[in-house]
């Protein structure tokens, strides 16, 4: 399936209920973007680490925290994926 297609979107919001807050993180090994849906109700200032799991992810040590946004909708979601992307010089996962 490919990135912002419209199957990607229709599957994104089967699984997400925006707003949401997200943890972006850089995968360094695999050289990607991984995304994490942060389940707190906290503001973003206040979320504490412990929702911040990497463990999850396949290479956890080479993984970096990035950011923490609140995004507003499926657009919003797919516009910050490309831009960390960008940044970041990562493919496309």
């Amino acid at each position: 399936m490919k990135l912002g297609s419209e199957e990607w979107f229709e599957k994104l919001n089967e699984t997400v209920r925006f707003p949401a807050t997200f943890a972006y993180y850089y995968n360094k090994k695999d050289n990607l973007i991984q995304v994490s849906n942060i389940e707190s109700k906290a503001e973003i200032n206040n979320i504490r680490y412990k929702n911040l799991k990497t463990s999850s992810f396949t290479h956890p040590i080479e993984t970096a925290l990035i950011d923490v946004l609140r995004i507003e909708s499926d657009k919003h979601y797919y516009e910050e994926y490309i831009r960390l992307q960008k940044i970041w010089s990562t493919r496309v996962s």
